[in-house]
């Protein structure tokens, strides 16, 4: 990190986005298939994102 940036607080950011995109690739659809028949896989990924920076979020921020 720097001054500026918090490289503990980077890692929160990506987790987030980690998060974001399992969500929408879970969400996703095409007009003549519909959503991933992995949404559920997705959606649990998107869960431990979730997990995963509450473990560290009170230690980082």
């Amino acid at each position: 990190g720097s001054e500026s940036v918090n490289t503990l607080t980077m890692m929160l950011d990506t987790i987030d986005l980690l998060a974001e995109l399992a969500q929408q690739c879970a969400s996703h659809s095409h007009p003549s298939v519909g959503t991933p028949t992995n949404a559920g896989a997705f959606n649990q990924t998107a869960a431990k994102a979730g997990q995963t920076r509450s473990k560290y979020q009170n230690i980082i921020a």
